[in-house]
């Protein structure tokens, strides 16, 4: 054996153990990545379960507070007709008393004209009466100046005589007149005494009806106002009390989800505990498995020297060398790898499962010449499988 052949076989001895280093980092990094996921999936189901339970509080105090705004608007407006019914009842109050003063200011001012106008008459009367003694007494005075006119000429006894008639039926006339004049002024007084009584009857007639109609429009107003504040209440009590099962009903509820979730803790945390353990066996059993060594495919294209082509070097084992295609078309070169899977399990009950599966793995490499599918060429040297492929 030559010294070249030596050196060559170091070589690749060399490359094979720097190979095995390399694949054995990638597993060791493959199977932290595993596990590194695995704990992100403990991970996200611990917080999808927090968030479930931080979704239902939210949701059930959500549901409260709408309740709790349902009942504040329902008290709002309940409170509001009630603002609204003292207010009426205020206006209809004050406009009861103005009509009340109104109607009395009627009745005084008919009262003051009726006074006015009798007052006016009996005026008028007793100018007439003062008129007619006026023109009763001018006619006598005219009688008398007469007649002394026509006595002149008789004896003086005669005219003592007719004087003394005449003041006899001055002073007749004169009591007469201020005995009329006295019934006249006590009938008016009379019937002014009695317009002012009638009227004063009517005033506290009206006054009493009034008073009357006031305190039944009152009691009828508070007993509204007590009925609409007693409905009010019981139907605050109502709510309330509708308000309290539905919150002790869905704190039961929240309470027994909680309970149950907080007992099945450990079983969920045990049984994923076996869980792993099962993946990490599984991984180590398929760590073993050609199928997983060649997870990825790393081609290289590079032109060949005399540049009338592409070289495709991919570094793989011989063994699976024969699984590897590479085809090309147009300015398109595709590696296929064949993938057998064939997978046996035995549980510790003594259970067997066997999964045989065939997978290729496809990867599409664009270059920038055209190339003729035709002249591919294969050939295997130092770990790499080389394709040479020539331009069309």
């Amino acid at each position: 054996m030559s010294s070249l052949q030596k050196l060559d076989k170091r070589e690749i001895n060399l490359n094979h153990q720097q190979e095995l280093k390399r694949l054995s980092n990638k597993h060791q990094l493959e199977v932290g990545k595993i596990k590194l996921e695995h704990e992100k999936q403990k991970n996200q189901i611990k917080l999808q379960n927090t968030l479930q339970l931080n979704g239902k509080h939210t949701e059930q105090t959500l549901k409260l507070a709408k309740q709790a705004n349902k009942n504040e608007k329902i008290l709002e407006s309940a409170q509001e007709n009630l603002n609204k019914t003292t207010q009426r009842l205020k206006n209809e109050k004050i406009k009861t008393q103005d009509s009340h003063s109104e109607e009395l200011l009627k009745l005084k001012t008919n009262y003051d004209n009726l006074a006015l106008s009798k007052k006016e008459k009996n005026d008028f009367l007793m100018q007439d009466i003062d008129h007619e003694a006026n023109i009763h007494i001018n006619s006598l005075q005219r009688r008398i100046n007469a007649k002394e006119a026509q006595l002149k000429h008789s004896s003086q006894e005669d005219l003592i005589h007719l004087k003394s008639n005449s003041e006899k039926t001055k002073e007749v006339t004169k009591n007469s007149y201020s005995k009329r004049q006295m019934a006249q002024t006590s009938k008016f007084q009379n019937a002014l005494m009695l317009q002012k009584e009638r009227n004063s009857k009517q005033l506290t007639g009206a006054e009493k009806k009034h008073q009357v109609e006031t305190i039944k429009r009152e009691e009828i107003y508070a007993t509204q106002d007590k009925s609409l504040l007693d409905r009010h209440l019981k139907r605050q009590k109502q709510i309330n009390k509708l308000h309290e099962k539905r919150y002790g009903k869905i704190f039961k509820r929240n309470e027994s989800q909680l309970q149950y979730l907080l007992s099945n803790k450990e079983k969920m945390v045990s049984n994923l505990r076996q869980l792993l353990k099962k993946e990490g066996l599984k991984e180590l059993r398929l760590d073993k498995d050609p199928f997983y060594k060649y997870q990825k495919i790393s081609p290289q294209v590079s032109v060949n020297e005399k540049k009338d082509g592409y070289i495709v070097s991919i570094p793989i084992a011989k063994d699976e060398a024969n699984n590897l295609k590479l085809t090309a078309y147009d300015r398109e070169v595709k590696v296929s790898f064949d993938r057998n899977y064939d997978y046996s399990n035995v549980e510790e009950d003594g259970t067997r499962g066997k999964l045989k599966r065939v997978e290729t793995q496809i990867t599409k490499i664009p270059v920038k010449t055209i190339v003729d599918p035709k002249s591919i060429q294969k050939s295997y040297q130092d770990g790499q499988l080389i394709f040479n492929i020539a331009f069309a």
